[in-house]
């Protein structure tokens, strides 16, 4: 190729450029230049990066229904990292149809839902899923203030028969409540057979000294030698000093008027009176075999006086005032009570006994008859104060309408006074007409109102 100067917009580019030169003058610097040819293929670039695309986006647009759906692009970046952005515009769909309402129920187990044009229910969600933990015990609330007594109810109907209950003790009841239950005296009983033997009560404490008594008439004066005191008449302290007889000698085995001959058989033991052979008294040689040693009882383990030392005794008992058979005669005894038919309790067939006819077809509000009369047990309330400064010498009595001194009361504290009523010590002790007595171990410091069941 010529070395004539080729502008390179001027050379028509092929699909190679093999054989392609490009002259080049170069100035040397000394006013000379050197020609250069350089080949075009030396001139290619390095190759191009390659294209690539970023992370595109998306976005719409809610247009009216029966619009036209429209889409728009936005390329923007470089080519090796081109990002393009949608735009969508969406039509609005056209509107249904009102949809069925929503109904709710909720089961033993679950809580469900249905169409109001359905019947068929559908499980929602379990009601134990809907169960929060247990919470924390609340704090006690305050003690409600006393309300107002109400007025008497109507008589209930005849309750059943409950559980028999505790029997009475003696602690149970005031002085004065064991009095109003003593009854009419009874008849005389039979005699009861003889009880055992008691243990030997523990020696007594020995008593002071008496003073000293009058002197007596003493031993009469005078007498003798060998003379003995004998009653000189049957009048009190006629003594006087007498001879003894003198003694008569009788041989042995000889009668005489006043003795009887006793003689003993040298062979076989046996005794014999006045002609008479006893052969059971008791001789050296006749056997106690059988009969109970001391080794023997001893071995038994039976119960001895020694063994009982600490033991309650008969008289010790009886010096702490227990109560006796002795102290309750007069009282009611469960046999007595029986015999006399009182009344337990109100059965549809004691009712009937009574009654013409059977008790299901009558009406009757008295079921009971002259001689089942409840009138004894028919009671009263009433409330009454022990003041500050009602106490005197640790005993207040205050009124009550309706207590006699025979009736039976039931006295408790009111609920806010139990406290103090236990501190004190506080204990009804008595009652007369219209009035109750109290007594304390200490006063107490504020006012205590009292309950007080009244039975006629």
């Amino acid at each position: 190729m010529a070395n004539t100067p080729v502008k390179i917009s001027s050379m028509t580019l092929t699909s190679s450029l093999t054989g392609l030169y490009v002259p080049c003058v170069v100035d040397n610097g000394d006013d000379t230049f050197t020609n250069y040819k350089v080949s075009v293929e030396t001139l290619k670039g390095n190759t191009g990066l390659a294209a690539g695309f970023g992370t595109p986006s998306a976005s719409a647009t809610l247009l009216a229904s029966g619009a036209t759906p429209t889409v728009t692009v936005v390329a923007s970046g470089s080519d090796t990292a081109k990002q393009f952005a949608f735009a969508f515009g969406i039509p609005q769909g056209i509107k249904g149809d009102t949809g069925d309402n929503i109904e709710l129920q909720a089961t033993s187990t679950y809580i469900q839902w249905k169409p109001t044009s359905s019947t068929s229910w559908t499980n929602l969600i379990a009601l134990s899923a809907l169960k929060g933990e247990k919470g924390d015990t609340g704090s006690q609330g305050i003690q409600g203030i006393q309300g107002i007594k109400g007025d008497t109810g109507a008589q209930g109907i005849q309750g059943l028969q409950g559980a028999k209950g505790d029997a009475f003790t003696y602690s149970d009841f005031t002085a004065a409540q064991l009095a109003a239950l003593k009854g009419d005296k009874g008849d005389k009983g039979d005699k009861g057979e003889q009880g055992i033997q008691g243990i030997q009560g523990l020696q007594g404490v020995q008593g002071a000294t008496g003073a000293t008594g009058a002197t007596g008439a003493g031993v009469p004066t005078g007498g003798a030698a060998g003379q003995y005191l004998r009653k000189a008449s049957a009048s009190n302290y006629d003594y006087e000093w007498a001879n003894m007889s003198a003694a008569t000698t009788v041989a042995f085995g000889t009668s005489t008027a006043n003795y009887v001959p006793l003689t003993v058989d040298s062979t076989t033991k046996n005794v014999s009176i006045d002609g008479h052979t006893h052969s059971q008294y008791l001789t050296e040689h006749q056997s106690l075999s059988g009969y109970a040693t001391q080794d023997w009882v001893s071995a038994r383990g039976y119960l001895t006086s020694s063994s009982l030392s600490g033991y309650a005794t008969q008289t010790w008992v009886g010096e702490q005032g227990y109560l006796t058979s002795s102290a309750l005669s007069g009282y009611a005894t469960q046999s007595w009570v029986s015999s006399q038919n009182y009344l337990t309790a109100v059965t549809k067939s004691a009712v009937e006994s009574v009654l013409t006819g059977n008790i299901t077809s009558h009406t009757h509000s008295q079921y009971l008859t002259a001689h089942q009369s409840l009138d004894a047990v028919a009671s009263s309330s009433a409330t009454g104060t022990l003041t500050v400064a009602g106490w005197g010498s640790n005993s207040q009595t205050i009124n009550v309408t309706g207590v006699t001194a025979s009736n039976i009361v039931v006295v408790s504290p009111a609920p806010a006074s139990v406290d103090a009523y236990a501190e004190a010590g506080i204990i009804c002790t008595a009652q007369g007409a219209g009035t109750l007595t109290f007594t304390c171990d200490t006063v107490p410091t504020a006012a205590l109102t009292i309950n007080i069941v009244i039975v006629r």
